[in-house]
């Protein structure tokens, strides 16, 4: 876990650029609560002390509405110091916020896509939400808990000094006492706020997931063993959460004691004072109403702490991924080129996703400009994996893939993906209008740009029969379009793009016969003078491709056109028989 040196480090930075408003808050806070606590007690004070020692009325009257002036003056300055610091740290905090949310999502976004595949999306969005809301519990903690609580205690240390320096004395020492004994109580709590943060990510990320794939929850009839299930990751969370309050019970208890034992001593030790003549009856009015605040606030000091641990273990599990170094990371002096002919070469590329099972093994392939090769295999043979090697969402362990010559890890990882068009196995598209999906990789395209691209992707018609056209909305990951239709608007997208290299990833694998045969004219289309590298289990889908190529344990077995390769009778021309004859291919 995070370091609480490296969480407040992450919200110092971020907190560097509105300083002014912040520190300046800090100052108008220490004005107001000075004149909360102390000021106007000493003014009580002395207007106590003027009805009680003034020889004659009229003169008590006098000195007593002197002192009352100054009372209401300082209500007066109280106010509008603590509205002026209102102002600026709601200005300054909400910009901090801001930042905030920018930089988690800044973060998490350039991270590889192996890192999401092995986390919850919802615990993401949890942790980072938390880290968010983390900051602005710490910041009032340390504004109105500790800063002011600081304002108050040498206020009021200086006020008593005036009416008895021992009392004074006696009140400095026990303010030492109970901040340590607090710190040390929080520490005690830490641990279970950890817990529980811990638990409540782990709640949030299997929730989310149960409604991302809720149909498969009703199809397969698990809704009672997922409610089972849930129960028991709920009752885990409590387990966890009951914890960290007894503890926080406790914090409560021992903080009480330690306040009574300020208020009655010191109120016994003034009174003591007064029958010897050594305070008046308004120094003894002056510390009760000084311990009567500092009562308050030391009981908001526990409150705070208890706050400030768990914010900060909050906090600690999204500042453990703002640590984390990324794991595809861009160079620091990026080739500034574009990308010319499209010259493609896979050179000795060795990768495995876990150390000793390598997936593609001294891998060597050549494509020239505006080459078509297909890529075959089963499962596992590392087809998928060279997709991602080339878009490179992975690096390889060994050799390198280059593009006219430029190895792509010297690219800036998101100038690379844009001057490749990739079309996925399975189209997701942005719960947004179509248009806005359609223009994605190209947000700065014109309407008359957009339409053209969606009548090359024949889905124009699709969208034109829709009740709201290109505004429709498309529903979450695209749910209100068929198959065939999310994959043409992905294609649209691609045409629109215009990238002299495309990567097609097993496109048409779950359409029908009759949405695969309109795609596939498309990707005739989309693929000519392109460099193109198509991965497919459905060898219709290759078949007229310059070069195809099969992989087997992630080596090639097999190279060469679908005529030649069919010919040789091995494991391309078994595969076509399974296809032609109606069977799956991997059931070759």
């Amino acid at each position: 876990m995070a370091s609480n040196r490296t969480i407040l480090r992450v919200y110092l930075e971020a907190c560097r650029p509105h300083r002014w408003p912040l520190l300046a808050s800090l100052l108008f806070f220490a004005v107001g609560a000075a004149c909360n606590s102390t000021i106007t007690a000493v003014f009580l004070r002395a207007i106590v002390d003027a009805l009680t020692d003034a020889p004659d009325r009229e003169a008590a009257f006098s000195a007593a509405m002197s002192a009352f002036g100054w009372l209401v003056a300082t209500y007066i300055v109280m106010n509008i110091s603590f509205r002026i610091a209102d102002v600026l740290m709601m200005r300054g905090q909400s910009l901090v916020l801001r930042d905030l949310t920018a930089l988690a999502f800044s973060r998490l976004r350039r991270h590889s896509l192996t890192f999401f595949e092995n986390s919850f999306t919802g615990s993401l969005v949890a942790k980072s939400r938390r880290f968010v809301r983390s900051f602005e519990m710490l910041h009032d903690r340390i504004v109105f808990g500790f800063f002011t609580l600081g304002i108050h205690v040498i206020a009021i240390t200086v006020a008593l000094a005036w009416a008895s320096p021992w009392i004074a004395a006696m009140f400095a020492g026990w303010c030492v006492v109970f901040i340590i004994i607090s710190h040390y109580l929080v520490r005690w709590r830490l641990p279970t706020d950890l817990v529980e943060s811990e638990e409540d990510s782990r709640v949030t990320g299997i929730l989310s997931d149960l409604l991302t794939n809720i149909r498969s929850v009703q199809v397969s009839g698990a809704g009672l063993r997922e409610d089972r299930d849930f129960a028991g990751a709920a009752h885990r969370e409590w387990k966890a959460r009951i914890r960290a309050w007894y503890r926080h019970a406790v914090i409560y208890g021992v903080q009480g004691v330690m306040v009574s034992l300020l208020e009655l001593p010191l109120l016994y030790a003034a009174i003591r004072l007064w029958r010897e003549g050594a305070v008046s009856i308004g120094d003894i009015v002056l510390v009760q109403t000084l311990l009567l605040a500092c009562s308050r606030h030391m009981w908001e000091l526990g409150r705070s702490m208890k706050d400030f641990a768990k914010a900060l273990s909050n906090a600690s599990e999204f500042v453990d991924i703002l640590e984390q170094p990324m794991e595809i990371a861009a160079p620091r002096s990026p080739y500034s080129g574009d990308i010319g002919s499209g010259a493609i070469a896979v050179d000795h590329v060795h990768f495995g996703y876990v150390e000793g099972k390598p997936v593609l093994k001294d891998l060597s392939i050549a494509l020239h400009p505006g080459e078509r090769i297909g890529i075959v295999g089963r499962s596992g043979a590392g087809k998928t994996t060279l997709t991602k090697l080339l878009l490179r969402f992975v690096d390889p362990q060994q050799g390198a893939i280059r593009i006219d010559g430029t190895d792509v890890r010297e690219f800036h990882p998101d100038e690379l993906r844009r001057s490749i068009g990739f079309v996925p196995q399975d189209p997701i598209l942005f719960h947004r209008s179509l248009r806005e999906n359609i223009a994605y990789a190209t947000p700065e395209a014109t309407d008359e740009q957009i339409i053209a691209a969606a009548k090359r992707a024949h889905v124009h018609d699709v969208i034109e029969e829709l009740p709201n056209g290109y505004d429709t909305l498309v529903g979450e990951r695209g749910v209100k379009l068929s198959g065939g239709e999310r994959q043409r608007v992905l294609l649209a997208r691609v045409f629109l793009q215009n990238p002299r290299i495309i990567v097609l990833d097993e496109p048409t694998s779950s359409l029908d016969s009759a949405s695969e045969r309109i795609v596939q004219e498309n990707l005739r289309i989309l693929m000519e003078g392109r460099t193109t590298v198509a991965i497919a289990h459905r060898i219709s889908t290759i078949r007229a491709m310059d070069r195809i190529i099969v992989l087997e344990n992630g080596t090639i077995s097999e190279e060469g056109m679908h005529e030649q390769l069919l010919a040789k009778g091995g494991f391309y021309s078994l595969l076509w028989s399974h296809q032609i004859n109606g069977f799956l291919p991997e059931e070759a």
